[in-house]
C-alpha cells in the first residue's frame, strides 16, 4: 500500500488536526510513528469505519512528510552523521518490517531503528499485541530475513 490518490493531490499537513495529530505520533512514537498511524488506519477500515480510515491515512502521509522534512533539516545541519539515518540513537541500525494482515495481504513496510536483533524482534512481537489484525511480521536487516514470526 504505497500512497494513495489523495496524497498526490491534497498536503495532509494543511489540514491543522490531522497535522496535530501526526506531531502527536512523532513525538510519541519516533521512528515508530507511521507504522502505528498505518496500523490504525487498516484496523479502523476493516471495522468498517472507512471515513475514520481514510483520516488516519491522511496522519499517515503527515507523519511520512513531517519525516521527510526532519531528514531534510537534519541532513543540511551536520553531514558529520551521514551514515546514520537522522534521529537514529547512537549504534542502532534499520530493521524493515514487513507486516502481514490476516487475510494474507501485506499491510505495510516500515523502518525502524533498533540496537540488536533482540531488540527489534522485541519490538516486533509487541505490535501483535496492539494489532489483532497482524497475522505475521517479516523482520530483515539490510535486506536479509532475520525472521517471520506469526501470531501465536
Amino acid at each position: 500500500m504505497v500512497g494513495s490518490a489523495w496524497e498526490e493531490a491534497i498536503d495532509p499537513l494543511n489540514d491543522p488536526d490531522v497535522a496535530r495529530a501526526a506531531r502527536y505520533l512523532v513525538e510519541r512514537h519516533g521512528a515508530h510513528a507511521e507504522l502505528r498511524a498505518r496500523g490504525r488506519a487498516l484496523e479502523l477500515r476493516q471495522m468498517g469505519e472507512v471515513g475514520a480510515g481514510v483520516i488516519w491515512e491522511q496522519i499517515t502521509a503527515a507523519v511520512r512528510l513531517l519525516y521527510t522534512e526532519k531528514d531534510s533539516a537534519a541532513q543540511v545541519e551536520s553531514d558529520e552523521k551521514a551514515s546514520d539515518r537522522p534521529g537514529n540513537p547512537p549504534g542502532s541500525v534499520d530493521y524493515e518490517l514487513t507486516l502481514i494482515g490476516t487475510s494474507g495481504r501485506q499491510i505495510a513496510v516500515q523502518v525502524m531503528p533498533n540496537s540488536s536483533d533482540g531488540d527489534a524482534l522485541q519490538d516486533a512481537r509487541g505490535l501483535f499485541g496492539e494489532y489483532p489484525l497482524l497475522a505475521e511480521i517479516i523482520v530483515r536487516r539490510d535486506g536479509v530475513l532475520i525472521a517471520r514470526l506469526t501470531r501465536a
